[in-house]
């Protein structure tokens, strides 16, 4: 089964990932520490064991945590947003932030991340830190010529194959286990960017092959982020906003701006969203993909909703479902096949809840109460578990305990193995329920699908 880099079990401490990737002892990690701090060296003979002591779990006193983050360029606002030790995978993730956009400086992203992430729901690049990315994002597709794509020309022959392996394994992940597709498209992605360092001379084939990188990394940031591993999905986000960007293509730009929208409505700061959701709003082309417009409408109403703004999240609404109805055949939305009226009236039935409407919300999720897993749907699996996990919220507000059971159960159906991600988000609303033998028979089925 597929096992995500991570900082849980036997995995490194990020402090040690990041002294290793200043090529640093620990005694010289522990002087330039000294150094940031104002200390004698002798400080640093007396207090060499430290370094191992915090790689071992212990934790350094805030000033300490402070010189840290200067050693790693890390922002002192970040220390006090993430804590300790959550702030330090912003070193292993800095070039995300500081690579120039330009298709060399996403290569060298890909190229320098290691992909450890913080354990647990957590979100690294946020408040300030996100702002500075958001309008380096603008600003680079305000400059940036749009791609145009090449055709019949030799050298594009390799990029064109990329590409249709891109559209392969986005219809695969839509019907079938995601975890085999989020293993090859990320083998795919860091073969594509391979190539990209290999093609200089021929802007058409890189902008082709910068595309499908994006396409890759979007479809991981999608199922990593259904999974529950939300560090690792913000990373992928991240790098699709900033190679949409560095081509000068708004159209993939927005679609990527508003995923990590979702995202942040989901696990992190409203407002975080909403900066994300403003900017999606200024560089979507609207009448050239309606299906990206009522997503941002959408994705708008979920963050009005959980800011308690009643009027602005129903205008919201009222805005995607006109958006959508308006979607023809010529949509050039980035992988938008599957945003259609159910995925709307999904989308309707969360933002309810949100308002703390759990039973209205229930009627628009009608689809899933009924005969399925055999029912026809358009939806992906992944994408019809998460929205159980909406309605096993909504029924356990509403006290229907053995009705949330089931909708779980129905869940587990969906999949050979039920991945571990999606396992823990059904445990971490059940558990407080396992009193109930019908909870704690399904906790053991859960645990033994994984």
């Amino acid at each position: 089964m597929y096992q995500k880099p991570s900082a849980q079990g036997n995995a490194e401490h990020p402090l040690k990932t990041a002294r290793e990737r200043l090529g640093l002892s620990r005694y010289k990690y522990m002087r330039r520490i000294a150094e940031e701090q104002g200390l004698d060296p002798e400080t640093v003979r007396k207090n060499n064991s430290n370094v191992l002591r915090w790689e071992s779990g212990a934790r350094p006193e805030f000033d300490t945590q402070y010189a840290i983050a200067r050693v790693h360029k890390i922002a002192a606002n970040a220390v006090e947003q993430l804590g300790w030790p959550r702030f330090l995978y912003l070193a292993d993730g800095n070039a995300l932030l500081t690579a120039p956009w330009t298709v060399t400086g996403c290569v060298d992203v890909l190229r320098s991340l290691r992909w450890t992430v913080p354990p647990g729901p957590c979100l690294t690049v946020t408040g300030r830190a996100l702002t500075a990315f958001i309008n380096g994002a603008l600003a680079a597709v305000a400059v940036t010529p749009a791609p145009v794509r090449g055709a019949g020309h030799r050298s594009l022959a390799i990029p064109e194959m990329i590409d249709a392996r891109a559209n392969g394994l986005d219809e695969a992940w839509r019907i079938d286990d995601p975890l085999p597709v989020l293993q090859f498209a990320r083998a795919d992605l860091h073969v594509t960017v391979g190539l990209l360092r290999t093609t200089n001379a021929d802007p058409a084939a890189r902008a082709q092959l910068l595309l499908a990188a994006t396409h890759f990394a979007h479809l991981c940031c999608n199922i990593e982020r259904d999974l529950g591993e939300d560090a690792l999905a913000e990373r992928y986000g991240l790098f699709v906003v900033r190679a949409a960007a560095s081509m000068g293509s708004r159209l993939h730009a927005a679609a990527g701006l508003i995923t990590l929208a979702w995202h942040h409505a989901e696990v992190g700061d409203p407002r975080d969203a909403r900066q994300l959701v403003s900017a999606a709003q200024r560089i979507a082309p609207h009448s050239a993909a309606p299906r990206l417009s009522a997503v941002i409408h959408a994705r708008e109403a979920s963050v009005h909703a959980q800011l308690n703004d009643t009027t602005a999240s129903r205008q919201a609404l009222d805005r995607a479902t006109k958006t959508l109805a308006g979607s023809t055949a010529d949509d050039v939305t980035p992988w938008g096949d599957c945003i259609d009226e159910e995925w709307l009236s999904r989308c309707t039935g969360q933002v309810l809840l949100k308002l703390g409407e759990p039973k209205k919300a229930l009627d628009y999720y009608s689809s899933l109460l009924g005969d399925f897993p055999t029912r026809t749907t358009t939806q992906p699996p992944l994408y019809t578990v998460k929205d159980l996990l909406n309605v096993v919220d909504a029924q356990l507000a509403l006290g229907e305990v053995d009705a949330a059971v089931h909708g779980a159960s129905r869940a587990a159906a969906l999949f050979p193995k039920m991945p571990t991600g999606l396992v823990r988000q059904f445990q971490r609303r059940l558990e407080p329920h396992r009193k109930a033998p019908v909870v704690r028979d399904l906790l053991e089925l859960l645990t033994g699908t994984t």
